[in-house]
């Protein structure tokens, strides 16, 4: 679990984040996953919803739209305060995301045999994605710092704010 967290976060949303640099935070990346999650989520309680009726299973749903919410609410606090320095979503979830990314790579693998599972499925690559996202650090926090060639001076990117 260990390697697979570190691969998706060195190799996969990390250079992400770098390439958006200038364009979007990985706040607002976390953001936009999360609500594609939220969305998705609804989606799959009307779907369910219209074949019968809710039972009592509906409330992991609810759990998964409020902690959806609990993380929006976390990244936004977060992406002002880790301005020009770490991340520290990135310490906090550290056993959350290689859990929720192997579960992930298991549903996907089972495959899905219903709209409803489907929903669910796209559900939980979203919401791991947010994870990673929101652990990553912003461009120019996460950019090492160049040694000085001789004679040259190199500048380093400050964010704003």
């Amino acid at each position: 679990m260990k390697r697979l967290d570190t691969f998706l976060m060195q190799r996969v949303f990390q250079p992400a984040v770098e390439t958006m640099e200038g364009r979007a935070t990985p706040a607002d990346a976390a953001r936009f996953f999360l609500t594609g999650s939220m969305v998705l989520l609804l989606a799959r309680m009307l779907a369910s919803a219209s074949v019968a009726l809710p039972t009592w299973p509906v409330l992991f749903d609810f759990a998964a739209l409020w902690g959806s919410m609990a993380l929006m609410r976390a990244v936004g606090m977060h992406a002002a305060a880790a301005a020009g320095r770490g991340n520290p979503l990135r310490d906090q979830l550290r056993l959350v995301r290689p859990t929720v990314a192997c579960m992930t790579v298991l549903i996907w693998a089972m495959g899905s045999t219903s709209l409803a599972e489907g929903l669910a499925t796209m559900q939980l690559t979203l919401w791991s994605a947010a994870l990673y996202f929101a652990s990553c650090d912003s461009a120019t926090a996460f950019r090492p710092r160049e040694r000085r060639r001789r004679g040259v001076a190199t500048a380093r990117a400050v964010p704003l704010g």
